[in-house]
């Protein structure tokens, strides 16, 4: 049974994460581009689709997308390609300052230190596939040390820091 309870937590655990990284990639992928098109820089919204999707990968997935927009501004004048480098340094610092905090705290209670922690420790022990999967391998560290090492072998009666459900299922579980 216990058994059953931690993989359910961390089911919905992932899902929130899950859902918290996908609400992240609507805000990159929609504000780039729109500011892509008030730019008049031209497929803005395929620019701002890439945006978005590369996203999902932390840290580097911003840059990588951040070259086709600049590389196509650049086209149309220097001047130009220095703004859309500027709208995407700005975008960028917002939603990894604000937005994801924000969004991962409340989807799947992930404290943004330790995400951060995370990141760093996973990109030098495995390299850029590491550091993607990094938060959602926090999250599942999270809810097992949780529930089987400070509720099982401590006897703390703390609720997981996971999903609402869970924490209704844990309080109905004691």
């Amino acid at each position: 049974d216990r058994v059953a309870a931690v993989l359910a937590h961390l089911r919905s655990t992932l899902w929130w994460w899950l859902v918290g990284q996908a609400a992240a990639m609507v805000f990159i992928g929609v504000v780039s581009a729109v500011a892509l098109w008030i730019l008049g820089v031209p497929m803005a919204g395929t620019l701002g689709l890439i945006a978005a999707i590369l996203n999902f990968i932390p840290n580097v997935g911003p840059i990588v997308a951040a070259i086709p927009a600049i590389l196509l501004a650049l086209v149309i004048s220097p001047m130009k390609a220095v703004w859309v480098a500027l709208i995407y340094l700005l975008i960028q610092e917002v939603q990894d300052h604000v937005v994801t905090p924000v969004v991962q705290q409340e989807a799947a209670r992930i404290p943004a230190a330790i995400l951060l922690l995370a990141q760093i420790l996973m990109l030098f022990w495995a390299g850029i596939l590491g550091m993607a999967l990094a938060p959602p391998l926090a999250a599942a560290a999270i809810v097992i040390t949780q529930m089987l090492y400070v509720n099982d072998t401590l006897g703390d009666p703390l609720i997981p820091a996971t999903t609402p459900e869970c924490a209704r299922d844990m309080k109905s579980d004691k």
